[in-house]
């Protein structure tokens, strides 16, 4: 019984450990078209949109988190495809950001330089931060050249080859953080950097021996917090969702209440769609994935639509409002879309009859999957 009892409250003391309470206060000055203003904060599994509910110039954002802290970014525009931002880590309990006008001569200046904070860290003001940008800062200048260049380009052949030398210039810097983070592995912040940098399908995909070697490397204590836990399962999961590659199972309850198992579909094509109310291209997506639903049999095919929405009041909203009737989930705590990548949505792939991926739309254009949907269910 004494066994017992400790052994509950251990579990309690790690979930309690697990999960932890925020709210912040943010102000802007009057100066601020908030109308323009982007915030974002991340709560150790994902980064979150705010809604733009501003009161006089003021909003407050409260929530759990599981990392060491969170992850605030706010974004104001620049030009047409950049922004002025900055970045904060906001701790346990209550915090404040307070941004006053700041000024250079008559004109204004950076909109996020003046500030007053409480409990939270400016990001960029960490020395690791400015050991580690110091290190890629002639190619992160270049990068920014280019995108200004790219902003200001009209449609066309020109245009296009900035794109291709904005991303292979972006590919270099990722690589050159990375060979940074290896040789500077003893702080919170390079685990941080680690984990934002290099957690995208495609990269863990190409890197995937380099990327185990310096996760390897961090303190034990880094690797076995939650944070290392869902770097982890972000990496397995970027293995397994390629084209070709078995997809992970997953057992969830949907909306109805029904267990959904993805296993027990064996013998019959699945549709995924991961998707969420407050992403425009997935919303548009919808009357494709309907139109697919209603052409073929539920007995060949099941479509599972899998939402990754905090908020599931929208969820509901974004379901009614796009009379989404099919098989639906709300994938809160995104297990399930981290164990296909946990990458941008919209993202869809098509499971065969023997469970393995046949078609992502992060590696082939749509037309492959009505092609593959023709010929392949009859």
């Amino acid at each position: 019984m004494t066994r017992c009892i400790i052994s509950i409250l251990v579990l309690f003391a790690q979930v309690c450990h697990a999960q932890k309470q925020f709210t912040t206060l943010i102000r802007f000055p009057e100066s601020i078209d908030t109308r323009k203003v982007k915030i974002l904060y991340e709560d150790g599994k994902t980064m979150y949109p705010v809604p733009q509910a501003l009161i006089k110039n003021k909003t407050t954002i409260s929530g759990v988190f599981y990392s060491k802290y969170v992850t605030l970014a706010v974004l104001y525009p620049k030009t047409e495809s950049t922004f002025h931002s900055n970045e904060f880590f906001l701790k346990e309990g209550h915090s404040s950001l307070v941004f006053s006008e700041c000024r250079k001569g008559d004109s204004l200046a950076f909109p996020f330089d003046s500030f007053k904070l409480s409990n939270a860290i400016e990001i960029r003001r960490i020395p690791e931060h400015k050991k580690f940008h110091l290190f890629t800062q002639k190619e992160t200048a270049e990068e920014e050249e280019l995108n200004e260049k790219y902003a200001s380009a009209t449609e066309g052949k020109y245009k296009d080859s900035l794109l291709q030398l904005i991303n292979a210039k972006w590919s270099n810097i990722v690589k050159k953080r990375l060979e940074f983070v290896s040789q500077n592995n003893d702080s919170y912040y390079y685990f941080w950097q680690f984990k934002r940098h290099f957690m995208w399908p495609a990269f863990i995909q190409k890197y995937y021996d380099t990327l185990k070697i310096v996760f390897a490397s961090f303190p034990a204590a880094l690797k076995n917090s939650f944070e290392g836990k869902e770097i982890l399962n972000t990496m397995e999961g970027a293995m397994h969702c390629r084209k070709g590659c078995k997809a992970l199972d997953f057992t969830a309850k949907d909306v109805s209440g029904a267990t959904i198992h993805l296993s027990n579909y064996k013998g019959k094509y699945v549709l995924l769609q991961f998707w969420a109310s407050w992403c425009g291209p997935c919303l548009d997506e919808m009357p494709h994935i309907k139109k697919i639903r209603e052409s073929h049999s539920t007995d060949k095919l099941q479509v599972i639509s899998i939402s990754i929405d905090s908020d599931s009041i929208a969820f509901k909203k974004a379901m009614a409002a796009n009379n989404i009737t099919w098989t639906t989930l709300l994938d809160r705590s995104r297990d399930i879309y981290r164990k296909f990548g946990g990458n941008s949505i919209p993202s869809v792939f098509l499971i065969n009859k023997e469970g393995i991926i046949v078609f992502s739309n992060r590696e082939e254009p749509r037309q492959v999957l009505d092609d593959l949907l023709s010929t392949s269910i009859k």
